[in-house]
């Protein structure tokens, strides 16, 4: 259900969302029998308050004049009774456009019901009443008619659920479009459905300046485009779409487009994608790439203890850069979630460059071993290449954090990620835990081979 405010600030706000195309997500409604009545509707005219020049306004038979004319979008006014009661008016007061004197919203809805709305405009129109929102809506609902709402003054919250509710119960949603020139009326009756802040699509104005946007050049597909108010590729814009898929078919129907098939694109639809994949294979693609590391130390060191400590430690690096990051952006900063790519993308970086300074570390104390006690070649070999590993951790953290000047999310939150991933690699784990490691588990990190261990070299003692 569109919801559109028609001050002038909102529509240039929803035209420049709309035209951001990266950000939308674009559901493809591909006709089945239904093409042709899908093509009949592209850009109908509305009729205001239904045929106001040939019956009283905002009454039945002026809707059913216009459905006579061929008019199937129908513009009427919603105001409330005393009681909360949706009711179809365009004035505050019944004084206009019945026979009797009043303010709508004083009124209870027996009162208002009991007043003549036809026979201001024609004696031919004697005993008309004033329709409520759901007799209008049931009318229109079995002609397949649309209908543009515009509520008038500013409603309480029971009220509007009220007036969404019976728009629900009607099954409605699809072919009703809610309009006000009160922003915090419409912001309200939005946050009602969350999710989509504006709609667009085949009967909007402008639909067909642009030849195959909204409407195939055959007429055999529409598209509309949804603005989400959410991220497009964080988790609350996914459960959206997840909503919208769930909804649709049903949609379809009460549009009188069953036979219709739907299909969704847009970074929304292609991230919720990329997610169920990568939760459907995240565990064989986590066992594989640690397998692969763990291989490759493996070969490297000749050894089998010492890889699985420090495969550890690389996972240790891994989970608290990215708990640092969480910690900073959702508790500290506020956001909802991190960008679903973000912490894959970290993993990947972040377990390969602890494989290069695994390797650059440990290697260095493997090949002082050689000759000299593994105390001593811990001591020798690790402040060593620690320095080196200090330094070219720090241009690299440098380098990631200089991404944070982007003004785009996750490349912040990738940027810090990133920064911190590595300095922890570098200053903590390399220099410090991977060293105490092999000095803890001492000379069971060779198994299953043995390491000649070097004799120490007695003191030289001088003749008395």
């Amino acid at each position: 259900m569109p919801v559109r405010p028609t001050t002038s600030r909102a529509r240039i706000l929803s035209a420049a969302l709309a035209a951001a195309a990266t950000v939308t997500l674009t559901p493809t409604l591909a006709a089945g029998p239904a093409s042709a009545a899908t093509a009949d509707c592209v850009a109908p005219p509305v009729a205001h308050r239904g045929a106001s020049a040939a019956a009283p306004e905002n009454t039945i038979p002026a809707y059913r004049a216009a459905l006579r004319a061929g008019i199937s979008r129908l513009d009427l006014d919603v105001r409330f009774t005393r009681t909360g009661i949706p009711v179809v008016m365009h004035d505050s007061t019944v004084d206009r456009t019945t026979d009797g004197t009043g303010r709508v919203s004083g009124m209870t809805l027996a009162e208002l019901r009991s007043l003549d709305a036809g026979s201001w405009f024609s004696p031919e129109f004697a005993g008309v009443k004033v329709p409520t929102l759901r007799q209008a809506l049931e009318f229109g609902r079995t002609r397949g008619a649309s209908f543009q709402l515009e509520l008038k003054g500013r409603p309480t919250a029971q009220q509007l659920d009220d007036f969404l509710n019976r728009i629900r119960w009607l099954g409605m949603l699809s072919r009703v479009r809610v309009i006000g020139f009160d922003e915090e009326t419409v912001g309200q009756v939005r946050a009602k459905e969350p999710g989509v802040a504006a709609a667009i699509g085949p009967a909007d104005d402008g639909a067909r300046d642009l030849p195959g946007l909204l409407v195939a050049e055959d007429a055999g597909a529409a598209r509309y485009l949804l603005v989400l108010d959410q991220d497009p590729q964080g988790g609350k814009a996914v459960d959206v779409l997840e909503r919208l898929r769930e909804r649709v078919p049903a949609l379809l129907d009460d549009a009188g487009l069953g036979g219709a098939n739907a299909s969704f694109a847009g970074d929304t639809a292609l991230a919720q994608e990329t997610v169920d994949t990568i939760m459907h294979d995240l565990l064989r693609i986590g066992i594989a790439a640690f397998l692969v590391n763990f291989l490759l130390l493996a070969i490297f060191l000749r050894a089998l203890v010492a890889p699985l400590y420090l495969v550890f430690c690389s996972a240790l690096a891994l989970a608290a850069s990215i708990g640092l990051t969480t910690l900073v952006f959702q508790t500290l900063l506020g956001h909802d979630e991190l960008t679903y790519h973000v912490p894959f993308a970290v993993a990947v970086l972040l377990l390969s460059l602890g494989s290069d300074y695994n390797v650059f570390v440990v290697g260095s104390i493997w090949q002082q071993a050689e000759d000299r006690p593994l105390r001593e070649a811990i001591a020798t070999a690790a402040p060593r290449a620690s320095r080196a590993i200090g330094v070219a951790g720090l241009a690299l953290a440098l380098s990631f954090a200089s991404l944070a000047i982007i003004e785009l999310r996750q490349f912040r939150e990738f940027a810090f990620a990133m920064s911190v991933g590595v300095l922890l690699d570098a200053f903590l784990v390399r220099a410090l835990l991977i060293p105490a490691l092999v000095s803890l588990v001492g000379e069971r990190s060779w198994w299953p081979r043995t390491r000649r261990a070097a004799v120490e070299p007695e003191p030289e003692t001088t003749a008395a």
